[in-house]
């Protein structure tokens, strides 16, 4: 028998912080002042609570009204609390946690980065008033998300050291200097000292987030987790849109065909062999027709080979025609 490695800190602090919001959505402890504690010491467990909760609460046919009226009643209170957060920013902000969002001019300037974002999810978390299974899963799946998000999001562990920045409005010493490497052409955050609009500074962080997922992803894969490399793939086409999800989505379609789940695989394929993808679209719409053909819509696959066929593709469209 060996001996269990030593339980690493990180882990240590995401059950405390755990641990501290079940307290507090309990009414054990002051929601606002958690959460607030929590962007200030642990960024990636904020933005993946933020992005759960949001996901769970505005589930279902009614979740477009119910998040448009949250949307107001938030910023609206935000207003009248003194917190600058105007409904536009408000509006982004949590569409973004749900999917793909176009942010326009959107610009952390426009508002209170600290109190106005602490602000919209508290107000989330109170009206929502999750219990009993509810709590239980949106606690699970944030630290899920959370341990995901470490492993791909570009600079997290540099940004969660600078968060309290925003309270204390410096830079501590010791961080400076990782902060200015960050901060250099070819760092994590570069893009953030670009000088470009904000708009594409997340475009092209969003980029390296994807990348960094496809090969988190491609490593648990070949390391045989492929619940890890689908759930990494995931990351990528369940949020935002970039050059890379015609691939992530046809590696989540393909490997979910091999655990056999063809009827899954469906809507991950389709959307890669729709995209136009030089690389991806054609693969993927052999792997389409295969998983037509496994869910028993021979004539779907039939069409789907055709179309592979005609599209003079020279390795997948002899194979195709056959």
């Amino acid at each position: 028998m060996t001996d269990d490695p030593p339980p690493d800190a990180g882990d240590n602090a995401n059950d405390q912080a755990i641990a501290e919001l079940r307290l507090a959505l309990t009414g054990q402890a002051d929601l606002p002042g958690t959460l607030r504690a929590i962007f200030l010491r642990d960024l990636a467990l904020w933005l993946a609570l933020f992005a759960v909760a949001a996901r769970m609460r505005f589930a279902g046919d009614a979740a477009e009204r119910e998040l448009a009226a949250f949307i107001a009643r938030a910023a609206a209170e935000c207003d009248e609390a003194g917190v600058l957060m105007p409904p536009h920013d408000a509006e982004i902000l949590v569409r973004s946690m749900l999917g793909p969002v176009d942010i326009g001019d959107f610009d952390p300037a426009h508002f209170d980065l600290l109190e106005g974002m602490n602000s919209l999810l508290a107000i989330l978390l109170r009206e929502w008033r999750p219990a009993g299974a509810d709590l239980d899963e949106l606690l699970t799946r944030t630290a899920s998300l959370c341990a995901r998000s470490r492993a791909v999001l570009p600079g997290m562990a540099l940004l969660d050291k600078l968060t309290h920045v925003l309270a204390a409005d410096t830079v501590p010493e010791e961080v400076e200097p990782e902060l200015e490497a960050a901060l250099e052409a070819d760092g994590e955050l570069s893009d953030f000292d670009s000088g470009l609009p904000f708009g594409e500074v997340m475009a092209r962080y969003l980029r390296r987030t994807h990348q960094g997922a496809i090969e988190t992803a491609a490593r648990l894969r070949d390391e045989g987790d492929i619940a890890g490399a689908m759930a990494m793939y995931r990351e990528v086409t369940d949020y935002g849109e970039t050059d890379l999800v015609p691939q992530a989505a046809y590696e989540l379609g393909r490997l979910m065909v091999q655990a056999g789940d063809p009827a899954g695989a469906k809507a991950p394929l389709t959307r890669a062999a729709d995209s136009g993808d030089p690389q991806w679209s054609i693969p993927a719409s052999v792997h389409l027709g295969v998983a037509l053909e496994m869910v028993g819509d021979a004539e779907a696959s039939r069409a789907v080979f055709e179309r592979v066929g005609a599209s003079g593709d020279a390795t997948w469209g002899p194979e195709a025609s056959l």
